[in-house]
């Protein structure tokens, strides 16, 4: 049963990357068509990469319906990302005691002069849901980038972070996208945490628009010697002027 599953959520994969490819191909004779800025130099889904958002630019994220994160370049080299999910937010808007979940990212970008690196060094504060302890629950990420904005690749270390005690462990981070045309974009993410042998890989395309662009993709997690499970991801980013 966890087989057919897995292949209908991939069928349904398949169906709409074949619809976004027949909508984008079809209006890419123009190449002078002027598309939105692109934000993947930041992140991909949630692994964020060396670069940074342009100063000033602010970008909305949604993955999937339920997840929500924007990002802002404060300065040149400081950024800061806020995410929350929808159902805790409900909760806590039919609730007046209810905490919702959310996380706050704020991230430090080091170019490497004369070098196609960048350095991002980051954290990520994370409140869980319903909770007593305020922002208990966190990692820092260092982040090493080589290559260009829209052609890179990227490997990092994160490490957890629990009421001020650092876990020892690392989780190792690998993320990257590729160029393929003007408008289409191969991405990849990459997370293993050897402590609990539990691993998360992920691919997909981002196609630009000119006013959003859109995500489509497949998750396969699970723990090591134990079956993965796989499912798409769906998703638009939205450049805000």
């Amino acid at each position: 049963m966890a087989f057919f599953n897995s292949l209908s959520r991939f069928s349904i994969l398949l169906i709409l990357l074949g619809g976004l490819l027949s909508t984008t191909l079809s209006s890419q004779s123009n190449e002078d068509i002027p598309l939105a800025p692109s934000p993947t130099a930041n992140g991909v889904f949630l692994v964020p990469s060396g670069f940074g958002p342009e100063k000033g630019e602010l970008y909305y994220q949604n993955i999937t319906v339920f997840f929500n994160q924007f990002q802002y370049g404060a300065s040149e080299q400081f950024s800061l990302g806020l995410s929350f999910e929808l159902l805790s937010l409900f909760a806590a808007l039919d609730s007046a005691q209810y905490r919702p979940g959310f996380t706050i990212s704020p991230k430090v970008s080091v170019p490497i002069e004369d070098q196609d690196v960048q350095l991002g060094f980051g954290a990520m504060f994370v409140e869980i849901p319903d909770t007593d302890e305020f922002l208990d629950l966190g990692f820092v990420l260092g982040t090493a980038t080589y290559g260009q904005k829209d052609r890179h690749i990227s490997l990092g270390l994160g490490f957890g972070l629990v009421e001020g005690e650092f876990s020892v462990q690392p989780i190792y981070l690998c993320s990257g996208q590729y160029r393929l045309t003007k408008r289409w974009h191969f991405i990849s993410e990459n997370i293993w945490i050897p402590a609990a042998e539990l691993g998360m890989f992920n691919f997909g395309f981002r196609a630009r628009g000119r006013q959003i662009h859109w995500d489509l993709g497949l998750i396969v997690s699970g723990e090591r010697g134990k079956n993965f499970d796989r499912f798409p991801i769906l998703g638009v980013v939205v450049p805000i002027p």
